[in-house]
């Protein structure tokens, strides 16, 4: 119930490293039991673990899709790009909070706040993000929180997506 494993995933962006520092420095007062990079990159990852060294901290490179789901799957909350990374954590039902590292993903995150899964919009480019970050991971400390932004997701990503886009597309041909 409490919030004790914390993942941190942001693909390959031009802001991954020093996001993943930034962070990392920032959520260790936290005393977080566990707190995983999911870099995507093995060469990310090896600069990270040279330059990171906290006990409760793992840093991954590459890792098949089993393995992050796993992961995603054992956390209590994720720090996440915007992209569909966050489509995939709604439908697991772990609760996320998205940092916008590029502009394309401006109305995914728009839509996910608007939906009450995840509560911030976040920008990478923000010179209080890490503060304003700070005060709302521990914002979600409070399991009835997280709770609700799991429910929400399970309740938008239901795969009947197709079938709407298919259904409003005949409407208008």
């Amino acid at each position: 119930n409490n919030l004790k494993n914390l993942s941190i995933i942001f693909g390959k962006s031009n802001y991954s490293k020093n996001l993943f520092n930034k962070i990392i420095s920032s959520l260790n007062k936290l005393e977080l039991d566990r707190i995983n990079i999911l870099s995507g990159d093995k060469q990310l990852s090896l600069e990270l673990k040279k330059n990171i060294k906290l006990n409760n901290l793992k840093i991954y490179g590459w890792l098949n899709a089993n393995r992050v789901s796993s992961i995603f799957n054992n956390s209590d909350l994720v720090i996440s790009s915007g992209g569909q990374t966050l489509n995939e954590l709604a439908y697991l039902g772990v609760p996320f909070i998205a940092i916008e590292t590029g502009f394309d993903q401006y109305w995914n995150i728009k839509g996910f706040v608007k939906k009450k899964i995840t509560p911030i919009h976040f920008k990478a480019t923000d010179k209080n993000l890490i503060k304003k970050l700070f005060k709302t991971v521990t914002t979600l400390k409070d399991q009835s929180k997280r709770s609700i932004m799991s429910s929400n997701g399970t309740k938008l990503i239901d795969g009947k997506g197709a079938f709407r886009i298919a259904k409003l597309l005949e409407k208008y041909s």
